[in-house]
């Protein structure tokens, strides 16, 4: 995203210094403002490239046979502890980048999530995970 920005506050500076140029070019002759126009913008073409930001992304595929609940994955999010959580049909999935650790509902537990359907998780300012579930409303993690 931030570099995005770079690119488009270059890109309106150059354009506002080019838009001076031209002006202050009118009172020459049309061809030479013509060449000196086209070899700004053929150089500004050129450079844009080497702003490029090269990632090396490489993905990694989670499946239920790593611990992953269920295949079926609704909603994801990371929380500000980097934890990677995972809403799906049968539960909550927390992982830690190496295991999972599932938050199923318990009938018997008043503290336990209300249902297992997953469809939303959002963290809050205050670091809450609320979890949006289908027949059990919304849900406060702490």
């Amino acid at each position: 995203m931030r570099f995005i920005e770079i690119l488009l506050n270059f890109s309106y500076n150059f354009v506002m210094i080019f838009k001076r140029f031209m002006i202050s070019q009118r009172a020459k002759k049309g061809r030479k403002r013509l060449i000196n126009g086209r070899l700004i913008l053929l150089l500004l073409f050129f450079s844009i490239p080497l702003f490029g930001k090269k990632d090396n992304i490489r993905f990694k595929r989670i499946t239920p046979g790593d611990g992953l609940s269920q295949s079926a994955v609704s909603c994801i999010i990371q929380d500000s502890d980097g934890f990677m959580w995972f809403g799906t049909q049968d539960g909550l999935n927390r992982y830690d980048g190496y295991n999972f650790k599932i938050y199923r509902r318990d009938s018997n537990g008043k503290t336990s999530i209300s249902d297992n359907y997953i469809w939303a998780i959002c963290e809050s300012q205050e670091r809450f995970l609320w979890i949006g579930t289908n027949d059990g409303g919304l849900n406060k993690f702490d």
